[in-house]
């Protein structure tokens, strides 16, 4: 298993490394980009929830589980297809349980995945990974090593012999087992690594789209650079798509709210839509990912420029670093000469911020700032939300907001081995949402239920802020 995800690891930090790297790009006269400002659609920035003055917070518990279950392996990612497995500790075994914290599939498996597609891969004893419904019923019999989850019909799965293939949800083999890893199925493809390190496109329905025996080649060059933090730390995918004559290119993605993605041809950049339709031409040496219908691009010194979604030149701007890349909630850090400062998506300078910042950025329309050394929050006009009173003895940022909370840490011990610490919930007043009595386990993503335990009992959460 840590062979198989090394390999993917590597390959799928160096498209997040190319795709957030600073480039040069044509400015376009003044006339064009006045015409091009006077003509653009409206655009807006994210939807999610933005903060507001006097917002309360009101907490509802919706159920809790039974004394002897506690979220088990698979369960980081919360509910899917209405199913979350738990762990039975009186007797080591795990199953799942249904949006109501009742038990539908019985504890009797040594682990757990999360359910996808309807479908759950488990270890059964010592027979070996299978694959059930969310009726609990085998669909594909325990017989398999490592098992990766269903994506587009297929799932990827290691034989015990260490080849990898992919089977459909009927049992059937879709790939033979003969290849070193397989990727997870993505927009019908997926990329299959062969031992004599080379990649290989496939269909879903089992036949070879296009070989890119050249692209390992092109990732080695670059491997010395990518740190192994840096493989750890992102996720993204790669594809590559075929049947395009006329362009020899990498393509790029991080994330299914991406309106374009970049791409990489003849080593200069540009961005395609998902169907790998070029939008705009691949002319620039480096630009960034769009977000909230912007994308940054460097163009020469400290020259940057920010386009909209037509590829148009929406402003320029100077700097010597967009400390973030990308937009959020309308808003992008940037430093110039030692002074930060925050523009909006037209390239307006909202405030000049004199703190040091979060490294995640602007989330509900907050963003954590740092002074000296206690933690607060400024909104997105660059008003002091939550005051400088937040303290964390070690090398930790706090979380960012969603829908009006945020998770903190409070550092119980520090020692010459590490530390340990607590996680508790705040709302945008500062103010803890649960006393010291509670833990925090986790935030379930789909419901956003949080799971706190409580003299051992695990209870899940509404909160919500408004």
């Amino acid at each position: 298993m840590k062979r198989g995800l090394a390999v993917l690891f590597a390959v799928l930090a160096v498209a997040l490394i190319l795709s957030s790297c600073a480039g040069r790009v044509n400015e376009q006269p003044a006339e064009e980009n006045a015409a091009a400002d006077e003509n653009r659609p409206e655009e807006t920035v994210s939807s999610d929830y933005i903060y507001a003055p006097g917002s309360k917070t009101t907490v509802t518990e919706v159920f809790s589980l039974a004394y002897n279950l506690w979220p088990g392996p698979g369960s980081q990612d919360g509910f899917r297809d209405g199913r979350m497995p738990v762990s039975d500790h009186n007797i080591g075994k795990c199953g799942y349980i249904d949006m109501e914290g009742n038990v539908v599939i019985s504890c009797e498996y040594g682990y757990t995945t999360s359910f996808s597609e309807g479908f759950a891969a488990v270890l059964k004893d010592d027979l070996g990974y299978g694959y059930i419904d969310i009726n609990g019923d085998v669909i594909i019999p325990f017989e398999y090593g490592e098992s990766h989850p269903f994506s587009e019909g297929v799932a990827a799965m290691c034989g015990y012999d260490d080849k990898w293939g992919c089977l459909n949800a009927k049992g059937e083999v879709v790939i033979p087992f003969e290849y070193h890893f397989i990727a997870d199925f993505k927009n019908g493809k997926t990329n299959i690594y062969t031992a004599s390190s080379e990649w290989f496109d496939f269909y879903a329905e089992g036949y070879e789209a296009s070989a890119n025996r050249h692209i390992i080649d092109f990732f080695e060059d670059l491997d010395e650079k990518i740190s192994q933090s840096t493989r750890q730390s992102f996720q993204t995918h790669v594809v590559f798509p075929a049947g395009h004559d006329d362009h020899d290119y990498l393509f790029y993605g991080r994330g299914e709210q991406d309106e374009l993605w970049p791409v990489l041809e003849n080593g200069k950049w540009g961005y395609a839509d998902r169907d790998g339709r070029i939008v705009v031409p691949c002319e620039y040496p480096y630009v960034y990912r769009f977000c909230e219908s912007r994308a940054v691009v460097w163009y020469g010194e400290s020259e940057y420029g920010i386009l909209n979604k037509s590829g148009e030149f929406v402003s320029t701007f100077e700097c010597n670093s967009a400390l973030y890349h990308t937009f959020k909630n309308g808003r992008l850090l940037i430093e110039k000469d030692g002074k930060r400062s925050v523009i909006d998506i037209d390239g307006n300078e909202v405030f000049i911020c004199e703190y040091d910042v979060s490294y995640q950025g602007f989330s509900n329309g907050l963003l954590w700032v740092k002074n000296d050394e206690n933690w607060g929050v400024i909104d997105i006009n660059g008003n002091i939300v939550i005051p400088f009173e937040i303290s964390i003895p070690v090398n930790i940022e706090p979380e960012p907001f969603h829908d009006g909370i945020a998770i903190m840490y409070n550092v119980t011990d520090i020692n010459s081995a590490g530390y340990s610490y607590n996680r508790y919930l705040i709302d945008t007043s500062g103010e803890k949402v649960f006393s010291d009595e509670y833990i925090l386990i986790d935030r379930e993503k789909e419901t956003g239920l949080y799971m706190l335990s409580k003299d051992g009992v695990t209870g899940f959460y509404r909160i919500e802020c408004k």
